[in-house]
């Protein structure tokens, strides 16, 4: 059986991993160099610098269990009810890259119409953004939309996924590259495999 869990993008924690081998391999560059000449005073700024990466993934996944906590109690003590998917939105946000360029980030917001349950009346009602196209992998539009006690925040669960990645999706006419899928896992598994590799070659050689 095809099974996703894809979370919300406010959700992810997107990059940790490689973020602490990275800052392993950092150090233990660091320490193999200290342990060979001693220890300079130029070796200070780079000791202080391995620990901004450590900063930006802590407050990442920080900022990540922050939505989930708050996703999990919107579902826990909101309103749920049932609606079906009818439209998926594309948006780009602009994102400045390491080279200091603007560059655009994709994002698809779920759009599901909620009947309510007193007045029958259809209310339109978007999900938090997600960074995949979450719309390829679903089979069925309908799903349970969550509103917390204000009315303002919402949360959609119980997806019906595919039962194959190739079956048809929902939104055929939408469909898109994921760029965050098998292929770029397994790029990403490539590269953490070279830096563990690294880490190796400077601790035991």
């Amino acid at each position: 059986m095809f099974r996703k869990r894809i979370r919300p993008a406010q959700e992810e924690m997107r990059g940790t991993a490689f973020t602490i081998i990275f800052v392993l391999v950092w150090y233990a560059g660091l320490m193999r160099g200290i342990a060979g000449g001693g220890f300079q005073s130029a070796y200070l700024l780079f000791l202080v610098a391995g620990l901004l990466p450590v900063f930006t993934a802590v407050q990442g996944v920080r900022r990540a269990l922050f939505y989930r906590r708050q996703g999990r109690e919107i579902r826990e003590f909101g309103n749920a009810a049932r609606g079906r998917i009818v439209n998926v939105i594309m948006k780009s946000a602009p994102y400045e890259d390491s080279h200091h360029r603007t560059r655009y980030r994709r994002y698809y917001v779920l759009e599901a119409e909620v009947p309510d349950p007193v007045t029958g009346v259809v209310n339109r009602i978007e999900s938090p953004a997600y960074s995949r196209p979450i719309h390829r992998y679903l089979a069925s539009p309908e799903v349970t939309v969550y509103t917390d006690r204000t009315g303002w925040k919402h949360y959609m669960d119980d997806f019906q996924w595919k039962e194959r990645k190739s079956d048809p999706g929902i939104f055929e006419e939408n469909r898109v590259f994921d760029e965050y899928g098998r292929g770029a896992v397994f790029g990403k598994a490539l590269v953490i495999l070279i830096m563990l590799l690294m880490l190796y070659n400077i601790i035991f050689h």
